[in-house]
C-alpha cells in the first residue's frame, strides 16, 4: 500500500513537472495568435458592418510593415498581389514592396526585375537606383553597378543644378 501511494505521488510529480512547461507554452502561442489577430484587425479598421473591404493605401502599408518586422515575406508578397489586383493604378508601390520582399528573402533576380519595374515608372527615383545598387553588388555584376552609379551621379547632378 505504502509502495502504490508513493508511485502514485511519482507519478503525479512527473506529470505536473511536464504538463506545467507544455501547458505555458500553449499559452503563449494562443497569446500571440491572438495578438495578431487583433493587432490585423485594428490595422485594416475591421467591423462586423464592414465585412467586405478594400485595401487602402493606409491600411496596405501598415499591413506590409506588420509583416515585414515579423519577416513574414511570403504574407507580404501575397498582400503585395492583392493590392496590386485592387488597385491596379497602385503599379510603383506594389513593385517596391515586392523588390524588397525579395531582396531580404535574397531572391535578388526577382528583386532586381522589380526595381527595373519600378525604375521604369519613376526614372528619376534614387532610392531605387540605391537599392538596385546594392543588389548589383550583391549579385558581383560590376558592369551593371558602373551604370547605376553613373545614373545616381547624373540625378544627384541635375537635382543639385535645380
Amino acid at each position: 500500500m505504502v509502495n502504490s501511494v508513493f508511485l502514485f505521488r511519482l507519478y503525479i510529480i512527473f506529470a505536473l513537472l511536464f504538463l506545467v512547461p507544455l501547458s505555458f507554452f500553449i499559452t503563449r502561442q494562443i497569446y500571440f495568435l491572438f495578438n495578431s489577430y487583433f493587432v490585423v484587425c485594428n490595422l485594416i479598421g475591421y467591423s462586423k458592418e464592414n465585412v467586405l473591404w478594400t485595401l487602402s493605401d493606409e491600411v496596405y502599408i501598415n499591413l506590409f510593415n506588420f509583416y515585414v518586422t515579423r519577416k513574414k515575406f511570403f504574407l507580404c508578397i501575397s498582400l503585395a498581389e492583392l493590392f496590386f489586383l485592387q488597385c491596379p493604378s497602385k503599379r510603383y508601390l506594389v513593385y517596391i514592396s515586392l523588390a524588397y520582399c525579395y531582396k531580404e528573402s535574397r531572391f535578388f533576380y526577382a528583386a532586381e526585375y522589380y526595381y527595373l519595374r519600378a525604375s521604369s515608372l519613376s526614372k528619376d527615383n534614387i532610392s531605387i537606383l540605391v537599392n538596385l545598387l546594392k543588389i548589383y553588388n550583391e549579385l558581383g555584376d560590376f558592369n551593371k553597378v558602373s551604370l547605376v552609379e553613373n545614373q545616381i551621379e547624373t540625378l544627384n547632378f541635375v537635382n543639385s543644378s535645380d
